[in-house]
This record gives structure tokens, C-alpha cells and sequence, in this order.
């Protein structure tokens, strides 16, 4: 973070690691083949013009995406990426456990073109020249990050500044696409995977899914403080790298020659319940099933401020003791516990749909 010019911001000094192995080859055909089944297809993609080609909400029904499920809420991967940021994690809620990003490199064919295997370039293909400028630009007016202490509803009518993607109704409601995806947009020449934004959570686990040996592109940009950007180089099949999102401008740059650019993404928050936890979830409204979306962040945020409060009152208890100490000692000092209030009504804010 100090290296983006971020030092201050955060959960973490980490900003984004060096990419890992997280799934093996077997792993890969596994979650692409249930990721490209029919079912899934016919009702979990969307578009939006800040990204048109989308997967989401694959494991929001229990059994919808089995291997999905069990892959990003076994111990192990959560192990994973905990040691990957030297913080426990835990996944945000069921709709978001593995968010896919593809390349519409066949404009609205895509789609059907993709399955088991991963499709390979026969050889590299030169980017067109104009590459570097058009994402300098871009990333010389990279917007700032929502402020967390404002609530969801009141946020609505800045959160044009995260993402182009807005609630405010100017953005059509979510496309949900049958298996001939008749409602994908069609990219604009030369458009990112996925446009400059900051993710509505604090840290994504980002898997590439496709094979990067020859990939021209498709790398990760993020945006310093000054204006400048770096690019990260895609990491190989099955490998992953953890991106602090929530606080961290960042685009996925698009894949020249033919080649598809597949990768998927899981968004966590620490398991910790007394950290700052700043997601935002009205950039996200576009692209998902809302009564599900709704119920999941709902129950999610109300189930961490429950533990809050929990592990609070406990500690004030366990101060007090046996009740014996010294008359008139101080068990509640008024100003910080005032503070503390507050920053949970603020989080209850957020709450607000």
C-alpha cells in the first residue's frame, strides 16, 4: 500500500501479493465445467456496459454450484488466502463466492465458445500500438473511494465515483441471459474486461482461468496516488493473487489476438468482527439477483454487528470481574464507548437497502 501511495488506508500494508497456486489443473477443468454448464449459463450472467460480460450469484441457491460451494469455503482455500495477506479471512456472503469476469472476445458468441478446456492462442498476437495511452489516460482520472461512514442510501448519489455502474435507475436493471445470452452487450472497441473501479469489499482472491502462456494483455492494472499505474502480469492457470479491492483502483486490462480471458473472483472480509469492515454494496445493485443479493448482505451485516455487540458487552463483564473491585473505579470510559456507538450506527447505515 505504502508502494501505491496508500499507507494510510486499509486493513493491511499489503495492497496485492505475488501470485500462488490455488487450483491444479484438474481444478481448473472442474470449476470451468460446472461454470459453463447450461444451467448455470441460462441464469447467472449479466452485462452492464461498466462490464459486459459477467457470472454471478452461482452458489446463492445450495447445490446450484456445488463444486463452486465446496472450492471457496473449504478450510484449506480460506487457509490459502488468509497466509496470502497474513490476516484471517472469511468469504463475504454466498452470492459472491466465485464473481466471474470474461472477455466478450467473439462479441456475444463468447459465451457458447467457452467449456472444459481453456482456449489457447496458436501464437502471441502484437497489441495495437495505441494500448498504452489509452490506459494512461484512463488511469490518470481514476475517481475516489466512496466514503464508508456515509450509509448505503445516502452514498447513491456519489457512487457513480466507485464504478460507472449506478443504482439511480440511469443503469437498466440486471439482464439475466438465457444459454444463447441474447442479452449481452456488445463491448466497445478496444473495452477492458472490466472498466477502472474499487471493489465493493475489502479483499478479492482474483484465479485465472484461462491459459496465460501466450496471452498478449489481460494483465491487472492498479492506480497509484500519483496518478501513475502499474501493471501486474496475469498469473498462470490456477494461480491467484489477493487484491486489498475495497481500497485499491484497479482494471482488467482486455486480452489481444483471439484469446479468451476468464478469471474468477471471491471477495472477503476479515474474520475478525471487531475490524473495520467498509463494503458497499450499492455498486453491485445492477448485477445481481436483488431478493437474494438483499437477504444474504441483510443477514450477513446483521450477524456481524450482533457478534460485535456480543464480544463488547463481554469485555466490559469480564472487566467489572466478580464485582468486587474498588468503589467508583471507572468500567466504561464515556468518550471512547461514545465513539464506538457511533461507528456501529454508521455501519447500521450501510445496512439500509
Amino acid at each position: 500500500m505504502e508502494e501505491l501511495g496508500k499507507a494510510d488506508q486499509g486493513l493491511s500494508p499489503i495492497g496485492v501479493t505475488q501470485p500462488f497456486p490455488l487450483l491444479s489443473e484438474e481444478g481448473v477443468l472442474a470449476i470451468r465445467e460446472e461454470l459453463f454448464s447450461p444451467h448455470i449459463l441460462d441464469r447467472c450472467i449479466y452485462s452492464t456496459t461498466h462490464a459486459p460480460g459477467q457470472i454471478r450469484g452461482i452458489s446463492s441457491r445450495p447445490g446450484f454450484a456445488p463444486f463452486n460451494e465446496a472450492l471457496w469455503t473449504h478450510p484449506e482455500t480460506i487457509r490459502a488466502v488468509s497466509e496470502a495477506v497474513n490476516m484471517e479471512l472469511v468469504p463475504i456472503m454466498p452470492y459472491e463466492l466465485g464473481h466471474v469476469n470474461v472477455q466478450l472476445t467473439s462479441g456475444r458468441d463468447t459465451f457458447a465458445k467457452l467449456g472444459r478446456k481453456p482456449l489457447r492462442a496458436e501464437a502471441p498476437v502484437a497489441r495495437p500500438e495505441n494500448l498504452e495511452s489509452k490506459v494512461a489516460a484512463n488511469s490518470n482520472s481514476i475517481p475516489p473511494l466512496v466514503p464508508s461512514t456515509q450509509s448505503d442510501t445516502e452514498s447513491e448519489g456519489e457512487v457513480s465515483l466507485r464504478s460507472p455502474v449506478s443504482p439511480d435507475g440511469k443503469e437498466p436493471e440486471p439482464k439475466i441471459a438465457g444459454t444463447t445470452v441474447p442479452e449481452l452487450l456488445e463491448p466497445k472497441p478496444g473495452q477492458d474486461v472490466v472498466g477502472w473501479h474499487r471493489d465493493s469489499y475489502p479483499w478479492a482472491c482474483i484465479v485465472m482461468l484461462s491459459d496465460a502462456t501466450t496471452m498478449q494483455g489481460g494483465e491487472t492494472a492498479v492506480a497509484c496516488a500519483d496518478g501513475t499505474m502499474k501493471k501486474l502480469r496475469g498469473p498462470r492457470i490456477g494461480w491467484a493473487i489477493m487484491l486489498q479491492g475495497l481500497y485499491v483502483d484497479h482494471a482488467a486490462l482486455r486480452v489481444y489476438g483471439g484469446q479468451e480471458r476468464v478469471t474468477m473472483v471471491t471477495s472477503y472480509r476479515a474474520k475478525d468482527v471487531m475490524l473495520p469492515d467498509d463494503s458497499i454494496l450499492s455498486p453491485l445493485r445492477p448485477m445481481g439477483h436483488h431478493n437474494v443479493m438483499y437477504y444474504e448482505w441483510s443477514t450477513y451485516r446483521l450477524d456481524l454487528l450482533s457478534e460485535r455487540f456480543k464480544r463488547q458487552s463481554e469485555a466490559l463483564k469480564k472487566k467489572r470481574g466478580d464485582g468486587q473491585g474498588p468503589w467508583g473505579e471507572e468500567l466504561v470510559k464515556k468518550d471512547e464507548f461514545k465513539v464506538w456507538c457511533k461507528e456501529q450506527i454508521k455501519y447500521l447505515q450501510v445496512c439500509a437497502l
